[in-house]
């Protein structure tokens, strides 16, 4: 599927709360891309931890369901 049909759900500073985030949606079987928006700056130019944002993607239609999604608390349909 191409990636124009999937926008972005939620942001992250740190990989592992992204691939978090992607492991609960994997086993809800819900389709979803991770994408790595982080600045090409290292440490040494001004780079940081701060400076890397990772993005999860989920499918347009998906969005538009009428559903409440609630990671704190699961999924809830």
């Amino acid at each position: 599927m191409e990636n124009s049909q999937f926008i972005t759900f939620q942001k992250f500073n740190l990989k592992e709360d992204a691939v978090e985030l992607a492991n609960f949606l994997k086993e809800s079987k819900i389709e979803y891309r991770i994408e790595d928006v982080s600045s090409g700056l290292d440490g040494n130019f001004g780079g940081s931890e701060l400076t890397k944002d990772y993005l999860i993607k989920l499918q347009r239609k998906i969005l538009k369901k009428p559903m409440f999604f609630c990671y704190s608390f699961r999924l809830i349909w």
